[in-house]
């Protein structure tokens, strides 16, 4: 299974290990990647099912919805824009970020969505991870843009605010895809089926903003 790293480290950890628990005869090989690699690895047939972000146009993929995927602006505790309690992108950007590697599909379609509004994203630091982004946001270094779940997570671990952002581009979705999820073998169908019931599981998990 090739999968973004938002799907990686917030979604596949809760969802893993009872499949693998009810299917003890079969093993499941991670491959994080980026979305836009993952469409290609697919549509290459070096892939055969993947968990992208809805942002990229995988078409003539077939996809499957997943899971909601939004994005969340995290800030220190005492930033002027903790005061919103919700935002729009270009409320931001004369603000100073921390932000992911450039490599990394987020990042490039945050900087895409600042580019449409005739901004360059000023970053005091860019990171690896969204741990690492966690702890230095509530360092107070700067703000930045990341997955509703994982900030939900490292809520617990680091002192910062969430704030929703407006948009459809930071209401994204995640999605299974295939080229053909008839055509995969039984193993992969079961496994797609397993993964599109698990929705519920998943919007069951609480998803509000905590201050």
């Amino acid at each position: 299974l090739w999968c973004n790293s938002s799907a990686q480290s917030e979604y596949l950890p809760l969802l893993l290990p009872a499949y693998l628990m009810e299917n003890p005869h079969l093993h499941i090989e991670l491959q994080e990647a980026e979305s836009n690699d993952i469409i290609q690895a697919l549509s290459k047939g070096i892939a055969q099912l993947g968990l992208i972000s809805s942002f990229f146009n995988a078409h003539p993929l077939q996809t499957l919805e997943f899971a909601d995927d939004p994005l969340v602006l995290i800030c220190p505790r005492h930033h002027p824009l903790t005061h919103h309690p919700e935002l729009s992108l270009v409320d931001t950007l004369e603000h100073a970020f921390v932000g992911l590697m450039q490599y990394h599909s987020l990042q490039q379609s945050i900087e895409a969505q600042a580019k449409l509004l005739g901004y360059s994203i000023q970053y005091r630091l860019r990171l690896p991870n969204f741990g690492a982004i966690a702890q230095v946001v509530a360092n107070g270094v700067g703000i930045a843009i990341i997955p509703k779940r994982a900030a939900q997570r490292l809520q617990q671990l680091y002192a910062f605010q969430q704030i929703q952002l407006k948009g459809a581009w930071a209401n994204r979705k995640l999605l299974l895809a295939a080229q053909n999820f008839d055509t995969l073998t039984l193993d992969y169908q079961h496994f797609s089926q397993y993964l599109i019931q698990q929705r519920p599981q998943l919007d069951s998990i609480p998803n509000t903003i905590n201050d």
